[in-house]
């Protein structure tokens, strides 16, 4: 009987070493693809008022 004890026990901490180290995989996971996502949209208004302004000196109104 303390032999299927023991075996348990073992068992038990390699299940619980396992699910440390998914654990571990899933957070690095969740960082990667926060890493890959893309930014955030780039505000190009500043360049739309200069066309704006280069147009109305060209004689341009569409």
């Amino acid at each position: 009987m303390q032999n299927l004890n023991d075996r348990l026990a073992t068992y038990l901490d390699k299940v619980r070493a396992l699910e440390e180290a998914n654990t571990d995989l899933e957070v690095k996971i969740r960082e990667w693809y926060k890493k890959q996502a893309p930014g955030p949209d780039r505000d190009y208004s500043p360049y739309y008022r200069t066309i704006e302004e280069l147009r109305n000196k060209v004689g341009c109104w569409d």
